[in-house]
């Protein structure tokens, strides 16, 4: 029996859809860390462990950070609970945020950026003569 490329090839997909399909859930960050992709298991946990809402996160983050967030997921690691963010930056860049969850959300600012060059006056200083 032989093999062509286009046999092989199917053969490869198959059996690397296989193993995703097989592979566990990417929700869990460490081996201590649930998180909860799904809202409708999240929503009760944020009413019984009265976190931050999803929503005053997202606001959060779109005045404070300047980002469009675009996905929210509720995670839990231990007695800690935080929020994983995946937020496109004002050039286009993605990437991942977390911010607890037991606010308030002011505490968690991010600090402020140190002024530039333009911005900072020189002493002035007097020569004597």
């Amino acid at each position: 029996m032989t093999f062509g490329l286009r046999s092989t090839s199917a053969l490869g997909a198959l059996v690397l859809a296989a193993l995703l399909t097989l592979s566990p859930a990417p929700a869990a960050v460490g081996q201590s860390t649930q998180c909860f992709e799904d809202w409708s298991d999240a929503a009760p946990i944020v009413l019984r462990e009265n976190l931050v809402s999803a929503r005053d996160v997202q606001a959060w983050a779109r005045k404070r950070l300047k980002v469009n967030v675009i996905r929210v997921t509720l995670c839990q690691d231990g007695e800690r609970y935080f929020y994983r963010l995946l937020v496109r930056e004002p050039k286009g860049r993605i990437r991942n945020r977390t911010i607890e969850a037991r606010g308030p959300l002011e505490q968690n600012d991010p600090p402020p950026k140190p002024p530039g060059k333009s911005s900072k006056k020189r002493p002035e200083t007097t020569v004597p003569r």
